[in-house]
């Protein structure tokens, strides 16, 4: 008897538990996953374009400003005589809206493959969000950080044209999840000179 009550005192905790545990583990999900693999587009990667799988969605975005190149925040070099040094790259499709955010480092330093990884006052941010979700602590805007794994390489720069790649796991304020692979972009980005008293444009 006396080790029978300890055993089911701790089958009684064990059982009472569980379905917390589960509702727990259901707070996250990983998301674009209902329907067949997209099959990928067998085309050159143009001139204005971020592109990737979201999940098993496949998704271009060349939609920014006016036209796809057009001189506006959505493809800008910001720098001042300050500290700030940030590349802003941002497309749309028809549902939603990729930016690409590199800071801490001038494009000229982009001759070949640099991977962006974190350290002091240098970074990259990807955000992936639709237009009901603007903020970063929306449930469905989904953020991938440069800190948490290299995600982001830039691979050649000429004539202030930017070409890389991306990959990685993006996560919203919900916890849900993202994948991102094959994910490639080549954007040339205008370059803006801003006072010192102007903050960081994100």
């Amino acid at each position: 008897m006396k080790l029978i009550l300890p055993l089911l005192f701790f089958m009684a905790f064990f059982l009472a538990i569980l379905p917390a545990c589960n509702r727990q583990n259901e707070k996250g999900t990983v998301q674009f996953m209902d329907k067949p693999k997209d099959p990928k587009p067998d085309t050159p990667l143009t001139l204005g374009t971020i592109r990737a799988y979201f999940g098993n969605y496949y998704k271009i975005f060349d939609v920014g400003g006016t036209t796809p190149y057009a001189d506006t925040a959505s493809n800008c070099y910001f720098h001042n005589a300050c500290t700030l040094k940030e590349i802003d790259m941002i497309r749309n499709d028809t549902q939603y809206t990729l930016g690409i955010y590199i800071v801490g480092y001038p494009p000229d330093v982009f001759k070949s493959d640099t991977t962006i990884t974190k350290e002091a006052g240098k970074y990259s941010e990807l955000h992936f969000f639709s237009p009901d979700a603007p903020g970063t602590n929306s449930k469905g805007h989904y953020v991938m950080y440069g800190l948490y794994s290299d995600c982001l390489i830039v691979s050649d720069n000429t004539g202030d044209v930017l070409t890389g790649t991306f990959s990685g796991t993006m996560q919203d304020y919900a916890g849900n999840t993202v994948q991102v692979t094959e994910g490639e972009f080549k954007i040339h980005i205008y370059r803006k000179t801003l006072s010192c008293n102007i903050p960081q444009t994100k």
